[in-house]
């Protein structure tokens, strides 16, 4: 920071920490702990004497403080606007219609959503009867597995195949479901 800044900052922090030292500082409370002036005679002019108008403002505070103590008491009605009142009860009236008979409705299997796993990666191992491939799934929960062809998996898939750059699952019915590498 440049010493322009600096100054700037330290200028700003001391003109903050003394206006709440004031703030805290300053005399509070009732009217009733302060003293009234006493009353100063004008000795020209012609308008209002200040001791007339410290005396009249004597008799408003006193006026005030009594009407203060004279009023009445704040009371809770029966009606609360913040509080939810239960629904009321149906008109006979407004009873629903009898409703049609329908055929039964015909239960539908719920489309395939699919392997609940994704392929994250590949594995291959070099040996003598050529590359063995190993899949690398990974689950929602964050489950890894790693899966050769013949193996089982989450969701009762049977992997079928393990390529290049996907691997192929088998679900309970006979559906084949392609996992590809993400690119």
């Amino acid at each position: 920071m440049s010493p322009r800044r600096v100054a700037f900052v330290a200028c700003g922090g001391a003109l903050a920490a003394a206006w709440l030292a004031a703030a805290t500082t300053a005399p509070g409370g009732d009217v009733a702990g302060l003293a009234l002036p006493p009353p100063v005679v004008a000795t020209g002019g012609g308008g209002e004497e200040p001791a007339t108008a410290a005396a009249e403002l004597a008799a408003d505070i006193e006026r005030l403080r009594r009407r203060l103590a004279q009023a009445p008491d704040l009371r809770m009605g029966a009606r609360n606007p913040f509080s939810l009142a239960a629904p009321p009860p149906p008109r006979p009236d407004a009873v629903d219609p009898p409703r049609r008979r329908s055929a039964p409705a015909v239960a539908r299997r719920p489309p395939a959503m699919g392997p609940a796993v994704e392929l994250i990666g590949i594995a291959t191992a070099v040996t003598q009867d050529g590359p063995e491939r190993t899949g690398i799934l990974s689950t929602r929960g964050g489950e890894v597995f790693l899966v050769r062809s013949g193996d089982r998996v989450a969701g009762g898939y049977r992997v079928e195949a393990v390529e290049s750059s996907s691997v192929t699952l088998v679900d309970g019915n006979g559906a084949s479901h392609r996992l590809a590498l993400p690119y």
